[in-house]
């Protein structure tokens, strides 16, 4: 390769990298989601709020199909949240308030539940 072959490579080569650098600033990165940053995007204001929210988290991020109570109280510590002292009377609150529902099969050998359009619409509303 001659001294001006080699001299074009370098600048081909240059040209390509700063296009590159523009493209890696202007294309935005996306990462996922964190279980503590939805719950801050959406404030809840009680326990009974925060699991309702956990477990849209969990059907909607996480591709979890029903939950237990062991999800959403592992749930609340990935969130860095304090879990309720009687998890399973928030999701019961839950289910009078028609934003979750029990489901037949158990999951893990426990209780399951899902979410139901009532509580997507309502988490969705906020």
């Amino acid at each position: 390769m001659t001294d001006e072959e080699f001299k074009q490579l370098e600048k081909r080569v240059k040209e390509l990298e700063d296009i590159l650098m523009v493209r890696k600033k202007t294309i935005p990165i996306k990462r996922e989601l964190s279980i503590n940053e939805f719950l801050l995007s959406k404030n809840p204001k009680s326990d009974i709020e925060k699991t309702l929210m956990i477990a849209y988290f969990l059907e909607k991020y996480e591709n979890m199909k029903i939950f237990n109570v062991r999800d959403i109280e592992d749930g609340f510590l990935r969130a860095k949240e304090k879990i309720p002292d009687n998890t399973n009377d928030k999701i019961n609150q839950n289910i009078r308030r028609a934003f979750l529902m029990d489901v037949p099969e158990k999951k893990d050998g426990l209780k399951s539940w899902k979410l139901t359009n009532t509580g997507i619409e309502y988490i969705e509303s906020l």
